[in-house]
């Protein structure tokens, strides 16, 4: 008997060990970002990057296109009068982590009540941390207090994470083109 108490003393011991390993990894690997207005000067560079890596999940225009459209975009952006096919300015908020810009998420007015998220992207080092979530959730917070009732957003067909992230936030499909989805948000 004694030995069987000694052996779940261990064994209680290794879980506990187990558990606090777990936590002491969660606390060092976290990710603590912030979302933030776009600024030039500290931003764009990383804007690039991020865009030219994931330009195909982007645009469907080929990549070397649809990088110097974004880039125009990003010219553009302290000049709302700019605006070549949408009907308000571009808004932008960017993930900020520690000095680096990870993701960022662009939006437009498509009319008195209606908007589209343009672009989201995230750094491939930081995905899967909930970034492109938060970057989401600002936005439609964004627009809802701008008065839209409906938000749409694009993905490509093959595209089921960025489906599903849409979907958990309360987007339903409401068509395709092509190689893309459409999918609606309708605000409460």
């Amino acid at each position: 008997m004694n030995g069987l108490l000694r052996a779940r003393w261990w064994l209680g011991i290794g879980v506990v060990l187990i558990a606090f390993g777990g936590g002491l990894w969660w606390w060092n690997n976290r990710t603590t970002c912030t979302i933030l207005e776009y600024q030039r000067a500290r931003d764009v560079n990383d804007l690039l990057h991020i865009f030219a890596d994931d330009s195909y999940w982007l645009d469907a225009r080929p990549a070397k296109d649809a990088l110097a459209a974004f880039a125009r975009e990003l010219e553009h952006v302290e000049h709302p009068e700019w605006k070549p096919t949408h009907e308000g300015p571009m808004q932008w908020r960017i993930a900020h982590c520690g000095s680096k810009t990870v993701g960022f998420i662009s939006f437009y007015h498509k009319g008195s009540n209606r908007a589209r998220i343009l672009y989201l992207g995230v750094d491939k080092d930081y995905r899967k941390k909930g970034l492109g979530r938060d970057l989401m959730k600002a936005a439609i917070a964004a627009l809802q207090a701008q008065g839209i009732r409906e938000i749409i957003i694009a993905t490509r067909i093959e595209n089921f994470r960025a489906q599903n992230l849409y979907r958990q936030l309360g987007f339903a499909t409401t068509s395709t083109e092509g190689d893309f989805i459409f999918l609606e948000l309708h605000a409460q």
